[in-house]
């Protein structure tokens, strides 16, 4: 297992734009990671889906917050709170069940709350889905190890993009360029949000797996990640030759992805 100080690291996915494919980037991170880490899928918007991944769960992220802001929120209650995802890898705190829920905190309380969670949960890794309201993600800032800001290209998304920069600038957010990594995601036009983590060789998926070795694993962490795609491979192969069929390792298919690390940008060269 990965030493840690017990704390969790957070990958907040944040965007000023719209449609630009938070959740989509957010669920196949998620399931990126949990190949070598214990990791929990949490999503700070109001309206959050899909609706699927939680029907029947009796908990959610409106009891957690409730607990916290009554004092009485611990690792014990808000790990009954969370739920593994065994077709995925990966565990998901459920969304809130009334956009009111999250305004019953103000954007500091969301902060302590993010804190304690990342401090008691027992994860290794935190992957945080939001809305574009950054008066309410921006504190959350400083406690990630990545904020990740997928973009569109149009001139609009520009023009939003640019603002909010300027924005992080001026409340001194900016502190570590290096935190925040600008992404143009390669999804298609039309593509379900909620069948990529059941996709492990989707186009974003190996965009994802790039990201991932390049950006937010440290060196241990990969070695733990490349033993995990090792055994993954294998069992693939081997699912292969029972099947009878000549193909292509699958370590091989996800390094033929020529544009994995041309769209991954820091914010210090905007």
């Amino acid at each position: 297992p990965i030493e840690k100080d017990g704390r969790a690291k957070l990958y907040t996915v944040f965007s000023p734009i719209g449609r630009s494919g938070k959740t989509s980037l957010s669920l196949s991170l998620a399931k990126t990671l949990s190949a070598s880490m214990h990791t929990l899928l949490l999503s700070f918007e109001e309206t959050a889906g899909p609706a699927s991944f939680y029907r029947g769960k009796e908990g959610s992220l409106t009891e957690a917050l409730y607990y916290f802001k009554e004092g009485k929120l611990n690792a014990l209650r808000l790990n009954s709170l969370c739920y593994p995802l065994e077709h995925a890898g990966f565990s998901v705190l459920p969304p809130v069940r009334n956009p009111e829920d999250l305004s019953a905190l103000s954007a500091s309380e969301l902060a302590d709350f993010t804190e304690l969670l990342l401090s008691s949960s027992g994860f290794d890794a935190v992957v945080l889905d939001t809305d574009p309201l950054v008066s309410r993600i921006a504190p959350i800032f400083p406690l990630s190890e990545r904020v990740l800001i997928p973009v569109r290209e149009d001139a609009c998304s520009r023009r939003k993009l640019s603002q909010f920069i300027h924005y992080l600038e001026y409340s001194s957010l900016l502190g570590r360029p290096e935190r925040f990594v600008k992404l143009l995601l390669p999804l298609t036009e039309g593509e379900d949000p909620a069948s990529i983590a059941a996709l492990p060789e989707s186009l974003l998926s190996d965009f994802t797996l790039s990201l991932a070795k390049r950006c937010l694993l440290s060196p241990e962490e990969e070695l733990l990640f490349q033993e995990a795609e090792e055994e993954e491979t294998e069992e693939y192969e081997a699912s292969e030759r029972e099947d009878g069929e000549d193909s292509l390792p699958l370590s091989e298919k996800l390094s033929e992805s020529p544009e994995e690390v041309s769209e991954i940008d820091l914010c210090r060269g905007l």
